[in-house]
């Protein structure tokens, strides 16, 4: 008797499964997705070869970083620092500008000058946006905030919706992880949309951590209630790699643009495994001061990986529409992979 249940409900089950997959994937093919890259470098200005890579994909908008806003311990002041330099020529892609502020200047923030610095950030945003002759449908603020200073930058985003430059335009904010598996305690900004960054989700500073950019296993971990959270979410995906350098098992910073081809040095590395390397003299390398006794790990965004990342986040959203973003739009990047895998990621939502 109880193999025949079992060999009953089976086909019911199966039926079930295959309905299920089979409204989760109609669902994907209805979803309109719009197309864009981060371009996170001072100054704006495409190569001939990025604006063909951008065009073949259909990339219709670029998220550009505008400048950031961080803590001056000598004036005790918060100010804009790295600000770009403004387009070099007109470009073919919708810019969104990307406002970053920083831990330390949101720790430092008043109550009473949240409306200062509000103003502050509408004014220097559209004084660089005329100056680009840039006119955007939306504003990006980029910030990771805590239980601790929620509250306080929950308050400047709604000043800023307050600014003239910002009427008529949707704010939206990026969105970490943690703050998406923890939305109780870590609040919902009031804000139109977030933009969920699915990278740099692992201990970039744990020297046993293997690749700090981009773990689909922990990624899981913490979006198994993404369809619960209550902004609409927009995606970032990494195409970007990079190496972290340790010294005595302790963080001491990040060298960028240094590929794997590079590592192969064996007059200066030494491989410990297939992506930790140990320096084996004192040398000026790459415009890097390097130690003997360091450790470099160097960490990518494989594609295989981004894809099944992609695959599963697109499964979560219930948005009806959505914008993917790359992260991040250049040359370097770009070479890591044909157009065809770049394509995958998209096709995915």
């Amino acid at each position: 008797m109880i193999c025949h249940r079992k060999a009953y409900h089976s086909p019911f089950v199966l039926f079930v499964l295959l309905l299920a997959a089979s409204f989760f994937s109609c669902k994907t093919k209805n979803r309109q997705v719009q197309r864009g890259m981060y371009y996170w470098k001072t100054n704006v200005s495409l190569s001939v070869y990025e604006q063909k890579v951008l065009d073949s994909l259909g990339c219709k908008n670029l998220y550009v970083r505008f400048f950031d806003v961080d803590w001056n311990s000598s004036s005790k002041q918060i100010v804009p620092v790295a600000g770009n330099t403004g387009l070099d020529s007109p470009l073919k892609q919708q810019i969104t500008p990307v406002v970053f502020i920083t831990q330390t200047a949101l720790n430092n923030l008043a109550w009473n000058t949240t409306a200062t610095l509000a103003q502050n950030i509408a004014g220097l945003l559209e004084m660089k946006c005329n100056k680009s002759a840039i006119l955007p449908k939306e504003i990006q603020i980029d910030c990771d905030w805590t239980v601790n200073n929620k509250d306080m930058y929950f308050d400047l985003l709604q000043k800023l919706k307050q600014q003239p430059f910002f009427k008529q335009k949707v704010l939206s904010v990026t969105i970490r992880l943690h703050q998406v598996k923890y939305i109780t305690k870590n609040g919902v900004p009031p804000v139109d949309k977030g933009l969920l960054m699915c990278y740099n989700m692992g201990k970039l500073k744990d020297i046993k951590e293997t690749n700090s950019i981009l773990n689909v296993a922990t990624a899981r971990t913490y979006l198994g209630n993404m369809k619960n959270y209550p902004l609409k979410l927009d995606v970032a995906l990494p195409i970007f790699y990079w190496c972290i350098l340790f010294e005595k098992e302790q963080f001491k910073g990040i060298l960028r643009d240094i590929d794997i081809d590079q590592l192969q040095d064996r007059q200066v590395f030494t491989p410990k495994t297939d992506h930790v390397y140990l320096i084996t003299k004192d040398t000026l390398w790459n415009g890097f001061e390097l130690k003997e006794g360091q450790i470099v790990r160097y960490e990518n965004s494989n594609t295989e990986e981004v894809q099944k990342l992609a695959t599963f986040v697109a499964a979560q959203l219930r948005n009806d529409s959505v914008q993917v973003l790359l992260y991040h739009c250049d040359r370097k990047n770009f070479l890591k992979y044909n157009s065809n895998e770049l394509e995958k990621i998209y096709t995915r939502f």
